[in-house]
């Protein structure tokens, strides 16, 4: 007799925080946000608007190449710096990755609206890592702040 193999299921806010503790360095910052996922997620998900909003260092994101849900997209910082980033956008979930820097965004129901994750983590060595870190919460903190004013407009 065959005994299926166990699933578990795992909100996609969840998947950012397992996946940020295999990266080192990676920062995980969530909010609740008093809005419906399934409202809040479009807006998240237009990251050609969204992005530069809630990203105070992005000038502009815009989408090169889009094959279902992998995506290419071309960012440019407010002071000067490129990068072109693989994208993977699917329901509730965003996963951004250049050859310095990962990204990550997902949502989730929650009782009080959407649960919002986001993780960042710089691709530098370890010792500049360890510095800049601890800037990145209060970073992703005001992101998730400026999301939540988004949301309410």
């Amino acid at each position: 007799m065959n005994t299926p193999w166990p699933v578990a299921d795992i909100d996609p806010v969840a998947r950012l925080h397992i996946l940020a503790a295999a990266l080192p360095g990676a920062v995980v910052a969530e909010r609740v946000i008093g809005v419906d996922p399934d409202q809040l997620w479009p807006l998240a998900a237009d990251l050609e608007h969204t992005v530069p909003d809630i990203q105070p260092h992005v000038r502009s994101l815009r989408i090169t190449d889009r094959s279902g849900d992998q995506l290419t997209a071309d960012v440019r910082g407010r002071l000067g710096l490129r990068a072109r980033m693989s994208v993977v956008l699917r329901p509730r979930w965003c996963w951004m990755q250049s050859r310095f820097l990962v990204i990550g965004m997902a949502a989730a129901p929650h009782p009080d609206g959407t649960r919002f994750g986001r993780l960042q983590v710089l691709r530098f060595p370890a010792p500049i890592r360890m510095v800049v870190a601890p800037a990145l919460r209060p970073a992703l903190d005001a992101e998730l702040g400026r999301l939540d004013e988004l949301s309410r407009r």
